[in-house]
């Protein structure tokens, strides 16, 4: 977002992008829910992150769904968009992967938006190499900067999760399926 110019240089001053940072508390009925996220982004002020990416190897979908549902249904109204990546073994040194991206129907239930292969990449992902839609107002949340259009968006590429995770399982010894 900030290579694209997407954001400006105040905006990115004004946002926080943390690893794996402190734990989070939550709002009933979550209230005894604790959670690390693998990376947030979070506006400066906030209480919740806007954004919450988590990583899932050992964990199971099951387990992965389950935390995104903390995170949207405990980190209302801040938590605007979870992001969930999910990578297995195959056989021998071979990993597949997806990422999902879950938001909230009008009724503020989690709701997946879209789902992308990260590996194997079939030839028309390599092709027309997809995109994750992010808007202004999901990215800010209640903190969208005065004068920003919410609607406005960024397309993020799955060939950035694809050159992360390459780079990841490549230290693991392991290669894309």
């Amino acid at each position: 977002m900030a290579q694209s110019n997407w954001l400006s240089a105040d905006d990115q001053l004004e946002l926080l992008t943390l690893g794996s940072p402190d734990t989070y508390s939550f709002e009933p009925p979550y209230q005894s829910s604790h959670k690390e996220p693998d990376l947030v982004v979070e506006p400066l002020g906030a209480k919740y992150p806007t954004i919450v990416f988590e990583c899932g190897w050992s964990e199971t979908s099951k387990k992965l769904i389950e935390d995104m549902r903390i995170w949207i249904l405990g980190g209302n109204p801040e938590v605007q968009l979870v992001f969930i990546a999910k990578f297995s073994r195959l056989t021998g040194s071979r990993i597949e992967g997806y990422v999902e991206l879950y938001g909230r129907d009008e009724n503020c239930q989690p709701t997946l938006l879209t789902r992308k292969d990260i590996f194997p990449a079939s030839q028309s992902d390599i092709d027309s190499e997809p995109k994750i839609r992010i808007t202004r107002g999901q990215l800010w949340g209640s903190y969208l900067p005065k004068g920003q259009n919410g609607s406005d968006h960024f397309d993020l590429p799955v060939n950035v999760f694809r050159h992360y995770a390459r780079e990841c399982i490549s230290q693991l010894g392991c290669e894309p399926a």
